[in-house]
């Protein structure tokens, strides 16, 4: 009996590491800020798959599943042994791809819609029409992110989504990334799944309302990685062609909207009239 109490209370000390898998991002920092001397707001487990997608990435990249064992191992190792274990031995991109979305997915809140009001705004976000609006909402939600997703989100689409994103041998551009992680990091918390309100009296309401939200989470992951720049502070080379001036204007929205404005204002007409020839002919 004492044999049994020694190993349960044994067992409870390990039980305190919090769950990788299934657990949330802010007790994971907190608990690898303080055990394992982690000292950013990057999980370990975003931090080492990205760096090991980044040497294997291939064609196929998020798309191909992995060995489902050995998904089910890496998982199991997580979440018992610790929050970092030696990568270095797993070269299959597929294998990568498939943990690294498996994780995010797995969140009890997801990564960008952590709560059911950012949800809401990020849904909406996709059916409207307008540019600025549609900037403002999604500008709300980043800007209402806590620091350890905000700044998780910003560690993956850098080390991550661009390099793959940016690489034609991977075929993985703007529209296959967004149909593969658009619901995989946005979904409605306390589901562990993409948003589905369920209709049990008519299933079909039900596939119907998951496909829906499914195609909105997509289209806004699209919109998003699209204008990445006026979003994160991040450096994208294919980008700041376009739009080299906003990077430091990230966080603020109202400075943003005008320069969209401007831009439809007739101002080349006003700047072509003072200085014509015609002007300076009645003078003399």
């Amino acid at each position: 009996m004492k044999s049994f109490k020694k190993f349960f209370k044994k067992k409870n000390k390990k039980s305190k590491h919090p769950l990788v898998f299934g657990g949330t991002l802010e007790e994971l920092i907190k608990y690898e800020q303080t055990h394992s001397n982690n000292e950013t707001n990057v999980p370990f487990i975003v931090q080492d798959f990205c760096a090991e997608i980044a040497i294997h990435k291939k064609k196929g990249i998020f798309r191909e599943p992995g060995r489902k064992t050995r998904i089910d191992e890496i998982i199991v190792e997580y979440n018992t042994k610790s929050s970092r274990i030696d990568l270095s031995k797993e070269r299959s991109h597929k294998l990568l791809g498939s943990v690294i979305k498996k994780y995010f997915r797995d969140l009890k809140q997801s990564l960008i819609t952590p709560t059911q009001a950012l949800y809401d705004h990020w849904e909406k976000a996709a059916d409207v029409e307008d540019d600025v609006e549609r900037h403002n909402l999604t500008m709300q939600v980043l800007n209402d992110l806590s620091d350890v997703h905000y700044d998780t989100l910003e560690y993956f689409v850098q080390q991550c989504i661009l390099p793959i994103m940016n690489d034609p041998s991977l075929f993985m551009d703007i529209d296959n990334l967004s149909k593969i992680l658009g619901p995989t990091l946005a979904f409605e918390p306390k589901s562990g799944a993409p948003a589905a309100k369920m209709d049990s009296t008519n299933p079909r309401n039900s596939l119907q309302i998951v496909m829906i939200s499914k195609t909105k989470m997509v289209k806004q992951l699209h919109y998003f990685l699209t204008h990445l720049t006026t979003f994160l502070n991040i450096n994208d080379s294919q980008d700041q062609e376009k739009q080299p001036p906003q990077n430091e204007e990230v966080p603020i929205q109202k400075e943003k909207v005008p320069i969209q404005d401007e831009e439809e204002t007739p101002t080349d007409k006003e700047n072509k009239e003072p200085p014509t020839d015609e002007d300076k002919e009645p003078q003399l």
